[in-house]
């Protein structure tokens, strides 16, 4: 009698872990059935509007509606952690309908008071079992453990920083400043990228601006560990969620006194160290699948806890630039380095900047430049990029460091 009720517990817990990993993709629905109809998705993540996400019932995804392997339908999730070019970057493995497990059945639950305890005792063996109908792109970029208090060692001289910031909307949104965000405060830095897919109201402040904005007040002008940049993060995207509009991919990062640079990415903003022309350190993005990055909003399942995290200590002579993928899709960090040496590598971060962005918008706006987005976009067949060139017209938004 006992197997039947352990049996039935397994099946009943696998039930609950599914139903929840329905709900957590609810935003993914309307893509997979875009796919199946023949359509082409949005390439970024559209929440859904408040009042239609009120009045619309939870869509139920299972293995029946994903189309056959003879309908030719290949479904790319990007990679969680890809490194590389553009701010979209990640690689993608192809997932065929034939690869996704059968969706689970459904088990009433136990009637009798022994059947429960067997539910009960049975249910942490169950819940390593998922039979989840799609993979689990939920699933956070591995953590790197760091210290969370800046020691400062005796005799080491702290690296100082001479920091410049620049934002420059796309052409269309010039008149009202586009929907990138950044910030400056003693040894800290963030970029936020507005998700220009993402649903707005009128009249309400950006979700990116807003991050911004928090996140400013909220700190000091000392280095800040990581898991104080991910308390403030959270704070301003808890507060965003309530009084802004749209969502916002965010990287946020700190010298601190002890010169170790640490930096929270969620998303496909880009931070690197340069060092003598070389990559000394960099982040890696975080994307559900290309053109979808990680990202904040108030009915995003993405929160900072999710982000991957850079520890890298810095030295005199190093140039840690941070941006939108306005920067880093367009521009490669060979070519920012040669834009840095160009300008006599000692002058101030606020002509390292400009000098930048400027080259960005105006590789954005060159249709036959080899850049990293058009690259990614060829592999994964957008139309306008059939022949892997052309810039990507975005906000563009910047910080440079330069360490002494």
């Amino acid at each position: 009698a006992e197997e039947p009720a352990v049996a039935a517990a397994a099946a009943a817990a696998a039930a609950v872990e599914d139903e929840a990993a329905e709900k957590k993709s609810g935003f993914f629905t309307s893509i997979l059935k875009s796919l199946r109809d023949g359509e082409t998705p949005k390439s970024d993540f559209t929440r859904p509007k408040k009042e239609e996400a009120a009045a619309a019932p939870a869509a139920e995804v299972t293995a029946e509606d994903v189309p056959k392997k003879s309908t030719g339908f290949t479904f790319k999730f990007g990679g969680a952690g890809g490194g590389g070019g553009g701010g979209a970057n990640g690689s993608t493995d192809a997932v065929l309908a034939e690869d996704v497990p059968a969706a689970a059945v459904e088990v009433p639950p136990a009637a009798e008071a022994a059947e429960e305890e067997a539910v009960a005792a049975a249910a942490p063996a169950a819940a390593k079992q998922s039979s989840f109908a799609f993979p689990n792109i939920f699933k956070s970029a591995p953590k790197v453990e760091v210290p969370d208090e800046i020691v400062v060692p005796e005799g080491v001289p702290t690296i100082s920083i001479d920091v410049a910031s620049l934002v420059l909307p796309s052409p269309e949104k010039m008149s009202w400043g586009g929907e990138d965000a950044l910030f400056v405060k003693g040894r800290t830095f963030g970029v936020f990228d507005g998700v220009s897919g993402a649903d707005k109201l009128e009249g309400i402040p950006l979700y990116s601006v807003t991050l911004a904005q928090r996140m400013k007040r909220a700190i000091g002008t000392n280095g800040l560990t990581v898991g104080e940049i991910t308390d403030r993060m959270t704070e301003a995207a808890e507060f965003a969620d309530v009084g802004a509009t749209g969502a916002s991919t965010a990287v946020v990062g700190s010298v601190g006194e002890d010169n170790f640079l640490r930096v929270l990415n969620v998303g496909d903003c880009v931070c690197v160290v340069l060092r003598d022309g070389k990559v000394a350190a960099r982040t890696k993005d975080i994307v559900h699948y290309f053109d979808c990055p990680y990202q904040l909003g108030d009915e995003s399942p993405d929160r900072p806890k999710d982000g991957t995290v850079l520890q890298t200590e810095v030295m005199p002579g190093d140039y840690i630039v941070a941006g939108s993928d306005g920067i880093f899709d367009n521009l490669t960090v060979e070519q920012i380095w040669d834009l840095i040496a160009e300008t006599g590598g000692g002058k101030k971060a606020s002509l390292l900047v400009k000098s930048i962005v400027d080259e960005s918008r105006v590789v954005s706006m060159d249709k036959e430049a080899q850049t990293p987005y058009a690259k990614l976009a060829q592999k994964n067949r957008y139309p306008q990029y059939r022949q892997g060139v052309g810039g990507k017209i975005d906000d563009i938004s910047c910080v440079v460091m330069r360490c002494t």
